[in-house]
């Protein structure tokens, strides 16, 4: 019995170590990371969706281009299954139906290619390239600009002007 009881506390004692760590805090941001979102339209959110992402610790530019690109395809991804979610709904009339079946469109057979071309660009040596491809994916995404937020955070849209930054700075280098 005494065995159990020490093994639960040594397992409760764990458990309040492990959630009283932060995930980031700003301190495990790293130096590069600050710099480069010091410049970005919206800074906070820039070292919130990168900062939660740990390759972005040891990141040069093409890398933080590279994890801005992957998390649009994730958050597009999200996009269009909440739509697929919401076309479900027999609520919705005809009009609404095929709004989300456009954007359901848009969202699942243009976004995530028109990312993935541009990662490769990037991923290739040429991010000019993968700046007008990205052009092309940020108006996909403003087509249905009601999928641009996810809760209360426009991230796709922030995401990709994110990306876009990146491959800017990596192209006037």
């Amino acid at each position: 019995m005494a065995r159990y009881t020490a093994l639960s506390l040594l397992l409760l004692l764990l458990l309040f170590v492990l959630s009283a760590a932060p995930h980031h805090s700003s301190a495990a941001v790293s130096e590069s990371l600050k710099n480069a979102c010091a410049n970005f339209v919206y800074p906070d959110f820039c070292l919130e969706a990168l900062g939660d992402d740990p390759r972005s610790a040891t990141a040069d530019l093409h890398g933080l281009a590279l994890i801005s690109l992957d998390l649009s395809v994730a958050s597009a991804n999200a996009i269009s299954y909440d739509y697929a979610q919401q076309r479900r709904d027999p609520s919705h009339d005809a009009s609404r139906k095929n709004w989300l079946d456009s954007c359901l469109l848009l969202y699942q057979g243009n976004l995530p290619p028109l990312l993935n071309y541009t990662r490769m660009f990037l991923e290739s040596g040429k991010p000019g390239v993968g700046i007008g491809l990205l052009t092309h994916a940020t108006q996909v995404g403003l087509v249905c600009d009601g999928g641009m937020k996810i809760g209360d955070k426009p991230k796709l849209e922030y995401l990709l002007l994110l990306a876009g930054r990146f491959l800017n700075l990596l192209t006037s280098q």
